[in-house]
């Protein structure tokens, strides 16, 4: 007996550079903002920014500077640059979100958020948030 329940239909993603924002609590200072390049860059090398909300458009920005992989994002080697001011909008909103929500999110977990060419935007391919009480 099969039970429909529906169905999930998603935009393949091809191009652009992968990157991960994520929001995990800390005991002492809340919610706290990461990002890094995503995939298995994070996992390989582990070159990530780290803030305590809330940010402003200048922490966001550095923290993208902070990255080793930030060079990727500007061009680096004639390729095209990639959309940071579409970067920076996504750490503020989820920073942002984390302020609003802080009661109510353990943890955010986007990776990889996809940056595409200039003036083209972010992706979210892959995205978790898991409430406080919630076992993960």
């Amino acid at each position: 007996d099969f039970k429909f329940e529906g169905i999930l239909i998603q935009e393949m993603v091809s191009k652009g550079s992968e990157t991960i924002i994520g929001m995990f609590q800390d005991v002492q200072f809340g919610p706290v903002i990461l990002f890094g390049f995503g995939g298995v860059f994070v996992e390989l090398i582990r070159d990530v920014s780290l803030r305590v909300v809330p940010l402003r458009s200048i922490d966001a920005e550095e923290m993208i500077d902070e990255v080793k992989g930030s060079a990727i994002l500007k061009g680096f080697r004639g390729k095209a640059k990639k959309d940071v001011e579409g970067l920076i909008d996504v750490i503020l909103k989820i920073s942002h979100f984390s302020m609003v929500f802080k009661d109510k999110i353990k943890e955010i977990d986007i990776n990889p958020l996809i940056v595409l060419d200039k003036g083209r935007g972010v992706k979210a391919v892959d995205a978790l948030i898991v409430k406080k009480g919630s076992f993960r």
